[in-house]
């Protein structure tokens, strides 16, 4: 089963939107936790990163992206960025 790990950064922005788009986040990140653990199918939007962000992956929910990571070996899916598009890549 994978765990959820979210930088400060992340909560904080988390914290200032509002709470039905905060809980949308939330219900896509832990959708691709369960789709990694094959428990249900993908619901989301997600694109490998290139160039400087080798190795991250870009959730887009309407004009929110989270930047995230996933470690596979340890089953934790790190939530590095949370932000509107065009800010979140800076």
């Amino acid at each position: 089963m994978f765990k959820y790990r979210f930088s400060k950064e992340s909560l904080k922005v988390l914290e200032k939107l509002n709470i039905k788009t905060s809980n949308l986040v939330k219900r896509k990140i832990k959708n691709i936790g369960d789709w990694l653990d094959n428990k249900n199918p993908l619901y989301a939007d997600i694109r490998k990163l290139k160039g400087e962000w080798k190795g991250f992956y870009r959730l887009k929910i309407g004009q929110i992206r989270v930047i995230f990571s996933i470690d596979d070996k340890n089953k934790i899916l790190k939530v590095h960025e949370v932000g509107f598009r065009g800010d979140v890549y800076k």
